[in-house]
């Protein structure tokens, strides 16, 4: 069994601060040379929140009409790899 890991404040504030730029478990770990379980459950011990993905803003179409069901973009864009590639809408 593995021996018990001891914390310091430097090593807390700065996995907090890393977390924060929004690096991932698994870079924290290799900064601190650790399981990237070990990172996760200290930061969770800590409560370090997680980092707010950043989204692409939605946008509505405009005032492009709806395309109609079976559309050849539409259903192509369904059907892209899967075995109903390549076969006609209903």
């Amino acid at each position: 069994m593995p021996a018990k890991r001891t914390w310091t404040d430097a090593q807390d504030t700065r996995l907090r601060q890393m977390r924060a730029a929004g690096a991932t478990w698994d870079v924290i770990a290799a900064v601190f040379w650790i399981a990237p379980a070990t990172a996760r459950d200290r930061g969770y011990r800590l409560g370090v929140p997680a980092p707010v993905p950043v989204l692409p803003s939605w946008q509505p179409p405009g005032d492009r009409p709806a395309l109609a069901a079976g559309h050849p973009v539409t259903w192509g864009l369904l059907t892209a790899g899967t075995c109903l590639e390549g076969a006609p809408y209903g």
